[in-house]
């Protein structure tokens, strides 16, 4: 079990990675991550405006909060769906043994 622990504590560690900036979400990583998922999902032009950023004080915000979105419930389901792939639903070699 620590080395399932261990596992799921490096996936935590890369979704951190992935959106995270100096302990605070970007929103800029997170908008280009969503963009590229919903866009592989053919989403509907104004989910994909929501999700754009623009600067606001030298800093990148979503153009809509994303549980203003029209389809949040659809980004909801692509974030928790990369954190139960990256930390729930570890695949290891040898995953059997472990």
């Amino acid at each position: 079990m620590n080395s399932v622990d261990q596992l799921a504590k490096i996936g935590v560690r890369s979704i951190i990675g992935k959106f995270m900036t100096n302990g605070v979400c970007d929103q800029k990583k997170l908008g280009e991550y969503l963009n590229e998922q919903l866009n592989a999902k053919n989403a509907s032009n104004i989910t994909i405006e929501a999700i754009q950023t623009h600067k606001e004080n030298g800093v990148d915000i979503l153009n809509m909060p994303l549980a203003a979105t029209a389809d949040a419930t659809w980004i909801e389901s692509i974030i928790i769906s990369l954190m139960k792939k990256e930390v729930i639903d570890i695949n290891a070699p040898g995953s059997s043994f472990i």
